[in-house]
């Protein structure tokens, strides 16, 4: 028998208590930093994190030299990454997208063990207005509270098992990573050439066009579907999170066709501008949001060439400038201004057949690493929601 079950059958054979989080936490609302008290970069006096609702490292806002929570707590999303549970052990400020739920009694109940409950709760967020996660909502939520020496045995078990999972997936991450600096590393090994080839810049060999904008009110379960950054996944066009609008007259502009090449090319994450993907032929009709943009190959071009060479080191280079940066959009005066070269349509041919296979053999490997990854998180929540069913 595990010490797991032999503290359940010797504590709580018949069931444990549920307490609702206002029974037995206080819940702290997150709030604004004084501009005099806040800092980007960390300093001396400025050394306490100020934490926003992002997830992991994103979650870090800059920094205080306000103490607001300093004790053990566990933050809950408000907004955006609604319900998004994270432990702290170490003082910070909360921002306003934030609730910070705290143990009235640390004896009754564990903060760690909090989180790993709060991790897999559902919440009932209203769909009228701004979906938000309130203190209302979060104090009338119940938790199993056993005995504290189970609660601790249970975060023993999650904590030994999470350290497990999450150093595998650093392991797979960093394949991945290579897999990708490899691949690319190809690519512009092909794609450089020298002034024996023609330069044209990309307004000349293809044509952009703005995509679609719409409102809240034009979206449904159904329409037509509007392609967005988030359907770009690898440089491969990925159907998650999809959009759907009931308008009837969409402007022939922002209609993708076959070959199309889907570039984001304004976004609030600066690591997204720029990504890209093949739109194929199909029956369905698809339009594109007013964040992306398409280039439609011209007859001196092969759209798939014209694809891989977007994405090559002179491209990127000539759409960062020199200092290195990411830009904050690409507009179409950058498409007439960035230069790529063109060789002829056979030579182009004979580069899109070798980095086909090679873009092929690397999407299988870097699709298969991401899968792995999501396959160890989804056993990680199966265990912890095993562990955490009580009567």
């Amino acid at each position: 028998m595990s010490e797991l079950k032999r503290l359940i059958k010797k504590l709580c054979p018949d069931g444990v208590e549920w307490k609702t989080i206002k029974e037995i936490c206080n819940i702290y609302s997150g709030g604004d930093v004084p501009k005099e008290n806040f800092s980007k970069t960390k300093t001396d006096v400025y050394n306490i994190p100020v934490i926003s609702n992002g997830i992991g490292n994103n979650a870090l806002y800059g920094y205080t030299n306000i103490n607001k929570i300093t004790e053990e707590a566990v933050t809950v999303s408000a907004r955006g990454t609604i319900g998004y549970a994270e432990y702290r052990n170490y003082s910070y400020f909360p921002v306003i997208r934030l609730l910070s739920v705290i143990p009235k009694n640390k004896i009754y109940l564990n903060t760690k063990y909090l989180y790993y409950v709060l991790q897999k709760q559902n919440y009932n967020i209203p769909k009228a207005g701004i979906p938000q996660l309130t203190s209302p909502i979060m104090q009338k939520i119940s938790i199993p509270v056993p005995p504290i020496e189970i609660q601790r045995e249970i975060v023993r078990i999650l904590d030994k098992y999470s350290e497990k999972v999450t150093a595998l997936q650093h392991e797979l991450e960093k394949e991945f990573e290579l897999r990708k600096k490899q691949y690319a590393y190809y690519l512009n090994k092909l794609l450089t050439f020298g002034d024996d080839i023609e330069w044209k810049t990309i307004s000349e060999v293809a044509d952009n066009f703005t995509g679609l904008t719409y409102k809240p009110t034009d979206t449904g379960s159904d329409g037509t579907l509007v392609l967005r950054s988030t359907n770009i996944l690898n440089n491969r066009l990925v159907f998650k999170n999809n959009v759907f609008v009931k308008m009837d007259n969409i402007p022939e502009r922002a209609i993708a066709k076959g070959n199309d090449i889907l570039i984001c090319v304004r976004n609030g994450s600066r690591d997204l501008i720029g990504k890209s993907a093949i739109i194929p032929k199909t029956n369905e009709k698809m339009a594109f949001g007013a964040f992306m943009t398409v280039l439609r190959a011209k007859e001196t071009i092969n759209y798939k060439f014209l694809f891989y060479i977007w994405q090559s080191y002179s491209v990127q280079k000539q759409l960062c400038g020199n200092n290195a940066m990411p830009i904050n959009q690409i507009t179409s005066k950058d498409f007439s201004r960035i230069k790529i070269p063109v060789p002829p349509i056979e030579e182009q041919e004979r580069i899109i057949k070798i980095l086909d296979k090679f873009d092929n053999l690397c999407n299988d490997l870097t699709s298969g690493i991401p899968a792995e990854i999501e396959a160890r998180k989804k056993q990680y929540e199966y265990y912890r929601n095993k562990l955490l069913q009580f009567n």
